[in-house]
């Protein structure tokens, strides 16, 4: 059994045969724990993301009592709009009536760069500018009630325009929630960005200018979040063993 959602119906072919278009694409973005290709049809980029089959117990959850990860993305793409990318298509495949492969697909976004790269190269070109642009755009998705639960620098794209101006989007959205937000949730929510604190000083007081509220309260809210992140994610590393980057 099969459920799908689709935007337009021009897409049918792709989401009906989407298994195989998936598997002859060699174009791999992102290959871990789900993979991620862009596919071209009918002379456009498109992005699918295959999601990992659940085990079991996740198989009945999210067959009985929550909404797929591939569901969740779609919709919450249909709900923030020009925020994310335009999306297409969800798509779930069952066996033996629970969940087993489901798919999100959505229009390729011509970005130029993620923010991960100003984030790690102190000369990257406009850095702070891209830094004050990014909290405005946080800025708007918090005034619509949006909260990325995953706003760690992957996820955030931008683009430069012909008018020298930076848009951004936000991906891997299956994780969000839609609230009024506190202060307090505001500033955290820049903490999985793991930046240092000049670079997040910036973001954070160019974000209290813009929502009118007291800066020095703000920034060090944002530090405070930011370090205990850093702090968690570190504890983490050392019980595996692995190298630290505070």
């Amino acid at each position: 059994m099969k459920k799908q959602k689709l935007s337009n119906p021009k897409y049918l072919n792709l989401i009906t045969d989407i298994e195989k278009y998936f598997q002859e694409s060699d174009a791999l973005i992102h290959d871990a724990r789900n993979q991620l290709k862009r596919i071209p049809f009918q002379g456009e980029g498109l992005i699918v993301k295959s999601f990992k089959v659940p085990h079991l117990l996740n198989r009945i959850v999210y067959s009985f009592f929550r909404q797929s990860k591939a569901r969740k993305s779609y919709l919450f793409s249909e709900k923030i709009g020009d925020f994310t990318p335009e999306p297409i298509a969800y798509i779930e495949n069952y066996q033996h009536g629970l969940i087993s492969t489901s798919y999100f697909v959505a229009k390729h976004y011509e970005f130029d760069f993620d923010i991960r790269r100003p984030l790690l190269k102190p000369d990257f070109l406009e850095r702070a500018l891209i830094f004050k642009r990014f909290a405005a755009f946080v800025y708007q998705l918090h005034e619509h009630n949006i909260l990325h639960l995953d706003l760690s620098p992957g996820n955030i794209l931008i683009k430069r325009d012909d008018a020298g101006q930076y848009q951004f989007k936000i991906v891997d959205i299956n994780r969000m929630k839609f609230i009024p937000l506190s202060v307090k949730e505001r500033a955290k929510n820049f903490s999985k960005l793991w930046a240092n604190n000049e670079d997040l000083t910036v973001m954070l007081s160019e974000y209290a200018a813009l929502a009118a509220y007291d800066q020095e309260a703000f920034i060090q809210c944002g530090l405070r979040a930011n370090q205990r992140n850093k702090n968690i994610k570190n504890f983490k590393k050392r019980l595996k063993g692995h190298p630290v980057n505070d």
